[in-house]
């Protein structure tokens, strides 16, 4: 569920003191005067690894990046993945596990600045089809489209203070079963947003925050246009055209001349390609996801998280 993260430490100055007691790392000058705490001299930035985080010390502050999933790979199964499942007792396990490699610090003082939130689906269809010419705007917005000479693809639906991610991670990893990854990136403001709560590293381990990310993700999943294959339903030439003109971003940017007469095509575009069961492939998709949740959504004894008060 949980991957890339950036935690800020709020407490710089001690933050940066433990790495130089306890740490390897490199700096931009070849000196003693780190060590020694005389700073007169520049020595930003301090970069150097926890595992398989980076953390990157500067004059004005500190932070720790990269995969949570891969960082409990790394630790647990000795394999710098993260195309397996990430479940949330493995979440907290590498959540504690960072906790106990710098122990001095009290994580209470620390600010989520981003965090990636997401599912690996393993599909019984092609990834590349679905990417293509299934998923095609995200709140009738165009997307960025990626494709390399190795087969991976990959499209981004820019969306406010986010963004989701959908690629073919079985291409990207040379896995012999199709994978599907489906992630929204969430920056500070968004994170910190009353829907989510989710401000220091200790918020993390809330099953209540988690689900509430679920239910967001699931918000924004929902205003997908994932469609059908046209040209293999049973619509008239006519119908054809018409689905093929409203897939276009480039309709959805002109003047409808007020708001309200745009949000009439938008529903009426929505029961068309629902009264004509253009949907299969979002309730596939959809149903996936819901399921996958509810799998990794359990604790460390195997049992369902209850987040009910």
């Amino acid at each position: 569920m949980q991957d890339n993260i950036r935690i800020y430490f709020t407490e710089k100055v001690k933050f940066e003191q433990i790495i130089k007691k306890n740490h390897d790392f490199n700096c931009t000058i070849n000196s003693n005067d780190i060590k020694n705490d005389r700073l007169e001299h520049s020595i930003y930035p301090i970069v150097g690894q926890i595992g398989t985080l980076t953390y990157v010390i500067t004059q004005n502050g500190a932070y720790i990046e990269n995969s949570l999933h891969k960082y409990h790979n790394s630790n647990t199964i000795g394999q710098d993945i993260n195309y397996n499942d990430f479940s949330y007792c493995e979440i907290t396990q590498a959540l504690n596990n960072l906790q106990n490699q710098i122990p001095e610090y009290d994580f209470i003082n620390t600010k989520i600045t981003s965090l990636e939130f997401g599912f690996n689906l393993k599909l019984e269809r092609s990834v590349q089809d679905i990417i293509k010419n299934n998923i095609l705007l995200w709140n009738f917005k165009p997307h960025y489209f990626f494709q390399d000479n190795k087969g991976f693809m990959m499209k981004k639906f820019k969306m406010s203070n986010s963004t989701f991610k959908i690629y073919d991670k079985g291409a990207q990893n040379n896995l012999d079963y199709p994978l599907l990854r489906i992630e929204i990136k969430y920056n500070h403001k968004q994170l910190r947003n009353k829907d989510l709560g989710i401000i220091t590293f200790l918020d993390l381990y809330n099953p209540k925050k988690l689900q509430s990310l679920f239910l967001n993700f699931l918000k924004r999943f929902d205003q997908l246009i994932i469609v059908d294959n046209r040209f293999t339903s049973n619509l008239s030439k006519t119908e054809k055209e018409y689905l093929g003109n409203q897939l276009e971003y480039t309709y959805w940017n002109r003047n409808f001349g007020s708001d309200s007469t745009k949000n009439r095509h938008k529903k009426k575009f929505r029961e068309f390609i629902r009264n004509n069961d253009l949907m299969t492939t979002f309730h596939y998709l959809k149903q996936k996801i819901t399921d996958k949740y509810h799998e990794l959504f359990k604790d460390c004894e195997g049992v369902p998280i209850n987040t009910s008060d």
